[in-house]
């Protein structure tokens, strides 16, 4: 709005002087000026970190008209501007100034069916600025470029050497006490770190500690987060909570110093710092975005469900043996959510590619000779379109050398030649029984490394059964009942020098960001790559995935 600038900047010579040319302007001499504007849809809501929004906007005709950019009082030469569904975009402008209103307005407005809608100040970029700083909405982290760390070795840091879980919660992990950090990925590098170095030059008012004495002589320093005629609740790090009768208070005194200890900056090396501060200003993945509804997502994993198959945190980086995945896909042949290997390939190869001395490669329909030989393991997400004679040959090669793999879902379809893939993998479709819906899968065997902890999984997924091959050639490891009878659902099987995972679940895009389910496939990768630790992958299974608040 001009005139409320030309009243916030009364005094200024070269404000003066701004609108002065301003005044003397008319339509055969304007004054332009010239900037940038985030035309980014105007109408889509900002959202909390690690929110979806439920509407297809690109499907939306809505967002696809244009919109024009132009005085709110004189509508000179407007600009038309395309409304951008999908993401923010910085339109460079250049609007000719023809005068100033003679009261109110002023500004420069968005016009869209005939009304016109204020341009929030935010929106507004200086002339040299570029896109890059433009998010599409608050849900969306921003890549960076101020860390250079490793971010697993960050979260080893975060709940090993710097204990930061002990007293916080990121991304549904850690300990409720102090604040939760998961928003950090929208904060500047040196605040952070100011932050961890000097926990009590800025305190978080929600967080300011007290120091509780009792008559007894004892005193406790926490939050107290009860406080009646009758008793007092303190809470303190790693989640202990101590109760006590009011009657024993002697006295409770604000805390000056931070609850935060002192000196993490010294505990610390250089390297560790870094790769703490990656781990906490960057998420490499975000749990898929599900749009179906028939059938809805089943509920998120809580931690407790999963926890006790997380490895311990080690420090740096474990001496652990180079693995070669190759991640193999067809085009989506399903509807929303599912079948989507796509969407697989992509969010899997960011996940493996995380973990220490894993190098990630992708294909499509069948690996090619080449492919095969830069694997270590192949992992296959398809409807094996590609599956023939001539990459049969290519497979019993893969497998003569010992190379590992693992079969998801519908990757086991053989068509005609099922048979013929049922020998190389174990079991194979083809005409084969199905079934969508809730299944609980039966664990037969729970010492094997795969399945190693497990006893019986509930799923919303997809069944087969009526398979080809023979049953008694493979290790079955979970069953499901179906049709009265159970049913092989996992299997290990080795043909040649090679080993290979079978696993039916993997019908619905959320499967793959259910933690237990990870903790099986990823298992049957280290497995199948005969890894001595077949656990080696296991920090990888809350990286992205749905959990439970």
């Amino acid at each position: 709005s001009l005139p409320v600038a030309r009243s916030l900047t009364a005094g200024s010579a070269d404000h003066g002087e701004f609108f002065r040319r301003l005044e003397q302007a008319d339509a055969t001499s304007p004054v332009s000026l010239k900037g940038g504007i985030n035309v980014g849809n105007i109408f889509v809501p900002a959202i909390q970190p690690g929110a979806t929004l439920d509407w297809d906007i690109g499907a939306d005709a809505f967002a696809q008209r244009t919109m024009t950019v132009q005085q709110d009082f004189s509508p000179v030469a407007p600009k038309e501007v395309p409304l951008q569904p999908a993401t923010n975009h910085l339109a460079a402008v250049q609007i000719p100034f023809a005068g100033l209103p003679a009261s109110g307005g002023g500004g420069l407005v968005f016009a869209l069916d005939d009304r016109t809608r204020p341009i929030a100040l935010n929106r507004l970029w200086v002339p040299w600025a570029t896109g890059a700083g433009v998010s599409t909405n608050a849900g969306e982290s921003l890549a960076r470029t101020d860390v250079k760390g490793n971010w697993l070795h960050g979260r080893r840091v975060f709940f090993g050497a710097g204990a930061c879980y002990t007293c916080h919660t990121l991304r549904g992990e850690g300990t409720v006490f102090g604040p939760d950090l998961s928003n950090l990925v929208y904060r500047d590098r040196e605040s952070v770190l100011n932050d961890i170095t000097k926990p009590s030059a800025t305190i978080n008012p929600d967080q300011t500690g007290s120091l509780v004495k009792f008559k007894d002589g004892t005193e406790i320093t926490g939050l107290v987060r009860t406080l009646t005629d009758d008793r007092i609740i303190i809470r303190q790090a790693a989640g202990v909570e101590t109760e006590r009768p009011r009657r024993e208070v002697a006295g409770i005194e604000p805390m000056k110093p931070s609850l935060m200890p002192e000196g993490l900056g010294q505990l610390l090396s250089t390297n560790q710092m870094e790769d703490l501060l990656t781990f906490l200003l960057t998420n490499p993945l975000e749990p898929a975005r599900i749009t179906r509804t028939q059938p809805s997502a089943p509920p998120a994993r809580s931690l407790r469900e999963f926890v006790a198959f997380m490895p311990p945190p080690v420090l740096g980086s474990p001496s652990v043996a180079p693995l070669r995945l190759l991640l193999c896909i067809d085009d989506q042949d399903h509807g929303t959510d599912e079948h989507d290997y796509p969407v697989w390939q992509k969010r899997w190869s960011q996940l493996l590619a995380l973990a220490d001395n894993v190098t990630v490669a992708t294909c499509r329909k069948f690996p090619t000779r080449e492919q095969f030989a830069a694997a270590d393991v192949t992992v296959f997400y398809s409807r094996n379109s590609g599956w023939s004679p001539a990459a049969a040959v290519l497979l019993d090669e893969y497998q003569k050398r010992g190379g590992g793999l693992v079969c998801l879902h519908w990757s086991m379809e053989g068509g005609a030649l099922a048979p013929a893939l049922a020998e190389r993998i174990g079991l194979a479709t083809g005409g084969s029984k199905f079934r969508h819906g809730e299944t609980d899968l039966v664990f037969t065997q729970t010492s094997h490394p795969i399945t190693r902890g497990f006893s019986q999984l509930h799923f919303l997924d997809e069944t087969y059964w009526g398979f080809h091959g023979d049953p008694a050639l493979i290790t079955s490891l979970a069953t499901s009942v179906e049709e009265g009878g159970p049913r092989t659902q996992l299997w290990a099987f080795e043909h040649g020098n090679g080993r290979v995972f079978g696993c039916i679940p993997g019908h619905y895009t959320w499967s793959f960001d259910d933690p237990l389910y990870r903790v099986l496939v990823l298992r049957g990768i280290a497995w199948t790559a005969r890894d001595r630790d077949v656990d080696r992958l296991l920090e990888l299974v809350p990286v992205g995935a749905r959990l439970a608040p």
